[in-house]
């Protein structure tokens, strides 16, 4: 959603803005406002219920899913930081920067960029 509002909002130029229009950038600022605003009301409502769990076997269902989410966190935080470092590049140094043409011609991304 971030990325969306980001491109949609004429923030960052991307290849596949095709539709760039503030009017369209705030909505979705709207909408993740909204989302986020909803999940911090249902975690906050139900907080109070919740008990402390026994600790759990490393080599378990539940530590497989912790690490299941350790890694997409990693992952998000890869592309969040990734989306977010132009912006910040030019706010901070007036520098541009983008991925050109030439990153999907790199020989280790050819089979997956067909």
């Amino acid at each position: 959603m971030l990325g969306t509002f980001i491109v949609r909002s004429g923030l960052l130029t991307s290849v596949h803005a095709f539709a760039v229009d503030p009017q369209r950038g705030l909505f979705i600022l709207a909408l993740l406002a909204i989302y986020i605003g909803v999940a911090l009301v249902l975690f906050a409502w139900r907080a109070p219920s919740l008990e402390a769990g026994a600790l759990f076997a490393p080599v378990s269902r539940e530590g497989l899913l912790v690490a299941n989410n350790l890694l997409l966190a990693a992952a998000l935080g890869t592309v969040f930081v990734g989306t977010l470092y132009p912006l910040a590049l030019e706010a901070a140094a007036g520098q541009t920067i983008s991925v050109g043409a030439l990153i999907s011609m790199r020989p280790s991304c050819r089979s997956c960029c067909r």
